[in-house]
């Protein structure tokens, strides 16, 4: 009986409105960084179902497009790593292009500290090329919150972004404000036992983010 609660509420979970998603990287992180002196290696894959099918602004078309993303992330300590993207993306008649790179440090709260919950800040700057993105340098900074309660994980990402240089910059300032904006919250809930694996996350845009 318990199990088909569960069944039904990650179910509804999954099921509520998706207001965004992005185009190159969708993750969750935990609040936990790689293992010192170790590198891990990831690749992100994503293709856009439905997407912009002309140029919008001079940034190309993103309907049926392939994105494809290398993360390569060393760790140095207990409370620190940095991460390197490297931004990809092919499209039909586009060939394959190189879309920018960013980098990522990162600082948690080490384990020895005993907080009752997961603490880490992550910083990403980088470049992306104006075909692809108005905003050709960005800053996004992510606070990670994450817990473990028995068989239960949770984690959540709220994201703040600025953009450096681009319209949104302008903009901003045209208003009489910064260009802090928020950019699309992530979260994750898992359920692990020994019979079942359930895993929902979850990506959600504000305001003017470009998802």
């Amino acid at each position: 009986m318990n199990r088909i609660f569960l069944l039904c509420a990650v179910a509804a979970f999954l099921n509520l409105p998706m207001l965004g998603q992005d185009n190159y990287e969708i993750q969750v992180y935990g609040a936990d960084t790689v293992e010192p002196h170790t590198a891990m290696v990831e690749f992100h894959t994503n293709f856009t179902v439905n997407g912009s099918k002309t140029v919008v602004d001079g940034v190309q078309p993103t309907n049926h497009a392939i994105r494809e993303t290398i993360e390569i992330t060393q760790g140095f300590n207990d409370w620190f790593e940095t991460g390197l993207y490297i931004f990809t993306s092919a499209r039909s008649g586009d060939g394959w292009d190189w879309v920018g790179d960013h980098i990522r440090p990162r600082f948690r709260v080490p384990p020895k500290w005993h907080w009752p919950v997961g603490v880490s800040l992550s910083n990403e700057i980088g470049y992306q090329r104006a075909r692809f993105s108005p905003d050709t340098w960005t800053w996004e900074m992510r606070p990670i919150v994450d817990k473990k309660l028995g068989r239960w994980y949770l984690s959540f990402n709220p994201t703040v972004d600025k953009s450096l240089h681009g319209p949104g910059v302008k903009a901003a300032a045209s208003h009489g404000a910064t260009s802090l904006r928020r950019s699309p919250d992530t979260s994750e809930v898992l359920y692990n036992d020994r019979r079942l694996i359930l895993r929902s996350q979850r990506c959600r845009c504000f305001g003017e983010s470009v998802c």
